[in-house]
């Protein structure tokens, strides 16, 4: 599918870009960073402009986000419900939704570049929690220029080794991933424990 989905770009253009990154947001797994780096050595190469590419890509992420955010609002709710009918899940799911409340911008805006992998996600929980849509439309805008400026930044100053830059950034981002999911797991059974009748007060 990658290489499908490079040839379309280097055929028609920023276009298969912008759709990509808008399915990616809800939740399609497309190789969204790596169209990102592909693009920045298409433009290095003369092929795809950069104002076009900045644009396209921007509009296609912001988009993506704010459809999922509404998918979330509209329908996550019920999902959540029927996730939640445990009482021990239902703790999660508060304890989730209490987490995109006290901090739903950080939460939006780091999940966009840093964690991507989480993105899709917390833009359905971010709909479903009822995080308020300027607070993500804040955290989605700030973090996706950051995201689509940085990666086609990246691709276009080191165009000669995309696949080795590709691989770096995919590393590093999924131990960001896993280390935030096991920082958060370690927050939650702290949590845990104290709420314990027998825990000390």
């Amino acid at each position: 599918m990658t290489d499908s989905l490079l040839s379309l770009v280097s055929v028609y253009g920023v276009w298969v870009l912008g759709i990509s990154i808008f399915l990616s947001c809800m939740a399609v797994p497309l190789p969204t960073s790596l169209l990102l780096l592909v693009t920045g050595g298409f433009i290095a190469g003369g092929e795809v402009t950069l104002t076009q590419a900045l644009l396209v890509g921007s509009i296609g992420a912001i988009s993506g986000d704010q459809a999922a955010y509404l998918v979330g609002r509209y329908g996550g709710k019920l999902l959540l419900d029927r996730f939640a009918r445990a009482p021990h899940r239902r703790k999660l799911v508060d304890k989730a939704s209490n987490l995109l409340h006290k901090r739903g911008f950080l939460t939006v805006f780091f999940t966009r570049w840093l964690v991507a992998p989480l993105g899709p996600y917390v833009n359905l929980a971010g709909g479903a929690s009822g995080l308020s849509h300027r607070q993500f439309s804040l955290g989605s805008i700030s973090g996706e220029l950051v995201w689509v400026f940085g990666y086609i930044g990246i691709g276009y100053a080191f165009s000669s080794s995309i696949s080795l830059v590709s691989d770096i950034l995919s590393n590093a981002t999924g131990l960001l991933a896993a280390a935030c999911v096991v920082v958060g797991l370690l927050f939650w059974l702290r949590a845990a424990l104290h709420q314990r009748p027998d825990a000390k007060s």
